[in-house]
């Protein structure tokens, strides 16, 4: 289980090595990216990728698909160990 939670400047300057990822300032400083596919079957595939992954861990990501995009929402209270790791395995386009 991941527990380091990264505050302020800690967290923006992990998010500046990460590509395409949206700092949500609104949303108390979470992430969001949006990823395009091919089509449906491409985009399910990914997001089956990343579920069985996420359950492993046991954090579950918000996520919103309609047909060839899936975005992401990292919202957990240890997101940004999290998003390093899963940025660097999975989420690489």
């Amino acid at each position: 289980m991941y527990s380091n939670k990264l505050e302020g400047s800690q967290r923006r300057a992990a998010l500046e090595k990460l590509k395409n990822w949206e700092f949500q300032e609104d949303r108390n400083g979470l992430i969001k990216r949006q990823f395009m596919f091919k089509d449906f079957k491409h985009a399910w595939q990914f997001m089956n990728k990343i579920a069985d992954k996420a359950e492993e861990m046991n954090h579950h990501p918000e996520w919103f698909n309609v047909y060839n995009k899936v975005d992401i929402v990292l919202t957990t209270q240890f997101v940004y160990s999290l998003f390093l790791s899963w940025n660097n395995s999975y989420f690489k386009k």
